[in-house]
């Protein structure tokens, strides 16, 4: 992703295939609300929240032009927090400008990405005191 950021449809391509590895399509919730999602996913997510660099990544595709590359990017992130919450939940704060960028989102001129934000943002402080 870093080295083809200039070309929107592979990024988008990428993401795409990212949140098929990490979401099993299941609209299945657990006890507590939180999507179920079975070992494999919880294993790839576990791949990319293990390095913060990644959610930095996501983080700054945020800002990209094409409205696909952030919606899609707002939805890995939001699958990323329901499959693994506390750690996703720590990479972003410990990632220089995530909540900034991600406050900017609110303001994208796409009301899906808004809305979408939004979801991501009440996901991120459901349980999280801080």
């Amino acid at each position: 992703l870093q080295n083809h950021r200039n070309d929107s449809e592979l990024v988008c391509a990428t993401l795409e295939t990212l949140l098929n590895c990490i979401d099993d399509g299941t609209d299945d919730a657990t006890s507590n609300g939180v999507p179920a999602c079975n070992a494999v996913c919880i294993r790839n997510t576990e791949c990319l929240v293990k390095d913060v660099g990644n959610v930095g990544l996501f983080i700054n595709l945020l800002e990209e032009s094409d409205m696909f590359v952030r919606l899609n990017t707002v939805q890995l992130l939001t699958v990323l927090l329901g499959n693994k919450s506390r750690r996703l939940q720590e990479a972003i704060i410990s990632t220089a400008g995530a909540i900034s960028k991600l406050m900017d989102s609110l303001r994208d001129r796409d009301e899906i990405i808004r809305n979408e934000v939004l979801l991501l943002f009440q996901a991120l402080t459901k349980g999280n005191r801080d």
